[in-house]
Formats: structure tokens, sequence, C-alpha cells
């Protein structure tokens, strides 16, 4: 999935690049009236790149029972709806909720000292998000048939398949990280309206930081070695509005 990321994004870079020649180019301007309308609908589909901001404990890492722990990024995907908010000629205020599903990797290495070896352990966290974000956008005057923009905003987000509140009865190989429901990100992104005949097809970047700790800590080892887990994100979106 992280090459199937990394792929669609080179591939997604060198078609705004043929956009954006396209876009330069003198010719009829589409869509002339509709960045006068108040509100307006749309749809997203998108990659993301999800992982955590990870601390460490070192009171834990200091027994030498578990000697690293690292984080590893894994893709996912997402679609939601777009409802676009015209402020004024500059400003739009977004309220994209969507679905989105994302996984993380967290790799320790383990000195299991009773059977005197050292082992790699993974453990892997899957989550599906129902986000609320709210961004605010600012947008480049209109040359032709594009503009480009900034947003930023936070998002709000609930993880349906978070194990939150479930116990710890599986044998210590097969314990769980657990991570809370809840949280929210601050966001924070660039992108490039091209206005087509008929739609407005909108290639984005954005970056998420996850402000809680989202760490569940119980009696595990896997958990106890870590001080704080925020979440991190990349996506990748296109609109189509």
């Amino acid at each position: 999935m992280k090459t199937i990321f990394h792929n669609t994004l080179i591939a997604g870079l060198i078609l705004l690049g043929s956009l954006n020649v396209y876009a330069q180019r003198p010719t009829t301007k589409n869509l002339a009236v509709y960045d006068n309308q108040i509100l307006h609908f749309g749809f997203l589909l998108g990659l993301n790149s999800c992982d955590f901001v990870l601390k460490t404990d070192p009171d834990i890492l200091s027994l030498d029972t578990v000697l690293s722990v690292e984080t590893r990024a894994q893709s996912g995907f997402s679609l939601g709806i777009v409802s676009d908010l015209r402020m004024n000629s500059h400003w739009n205020l977004r309220f994209l909720p969507t679905l989105s599903f994302g996984e993380r990797n967290i790799k320790y290495r383990i000195n299991f000292q009773t059977k005197n070896e050292i082992r790699e352990v993974k453990k892997k966290v899957e989550s599906t998000f129902l986000m609320f974000p709210f961004n605010f956008k600012y947008r480049s005057a209109r040359v032709n048939n594009y503009r480009v923009y900034l947003v930023g905003g936070p998002n709000f987000a609930f993880d349906l398949a978070s194990q939150e509140d479930t116990d710890q009865l599986l044998k210590p190989d097969e314990a769980l990280v657990k991570i809370r429901k809840a949280d929210v990100m601050m966001e924070v992104g660039i992108g490039i309206d091209f206005y087509l005949e008929f739609f407005k097809f909108t290639p984005e970047l954005k970056v998420g930081y996850g402000i809680p700790n989202l760490l569940v800590k119980d009696n595990e080892v896997y958990s106890q070695a870590i001080s704080s887990l925020r979440s991190k994100i990349f996506m990748f979106t296109f609109y189509f509005e």
C-alpha cells in the first residue's frame, strides 16, 4: 500500500503539471460565474499515509526488556462529501465529512530474557476514521482556468475501529496497543483549482498533526514502553465540485 501511495502521488503530480500547462493556454473561461455561488457541494477521493509521532518512556527502555520502538507509516484511502461556503472573493469555509481507512505499525525489539533471545515484534494499529474537518481556504486570483490556494483548520476524528475499551485477555505476544477513539488534528495544505468545462477538479496535498495523546496505558510492556502517541497523516486528495 505504501508503494501504491507513492506511485499515485507521482502520477498525480504529473497530471497536475499537465493540467497546469493546459490551464495557462489562452482559452475560453470555463464556469465563469462558478465562484459567485454562496454554497456548493461535491465529493472527494484520496489516499493517505498514516503514522504516529511517538515518544518512548525512558524508564521502561532502561530495563532492557524493550530495546527500541519505532513506527512505520502505512497507506490507506478516503472518501467524503464537500460542503463549501463562500465568505468573500478569497476566503471559503469548507466542511468535509470523510470516511478514512488507515493503518499504522509499531515495531519493537524485545529482549525475551526467559528464552535468551531478541526478537522483533510488530503491532498493527488499524483504524476506520469518521472525520469532520473544518477548513479555511484562501484562494489566489483566478488565472484563466485555474487558481492556487492554501487551506488549514481543525479536523475532529473518531476511530470506529478503536479498541480503547477492549480487555487485554490475550497471550503476551498477542497483546494490543490500544488508542483512544477521539482525536483532534490541525491540518494545513496546498492545492490548485482547475475549472473544467462541466465541473471543478482539485488536487490537494495536506498534512495533519494530532494534538492529544492517543495511547491507552495498561500493564502490557508494549504500551508501558511508550510515553505518548499522536497522529500524523499525509493526505493526497482529489475533489470534484
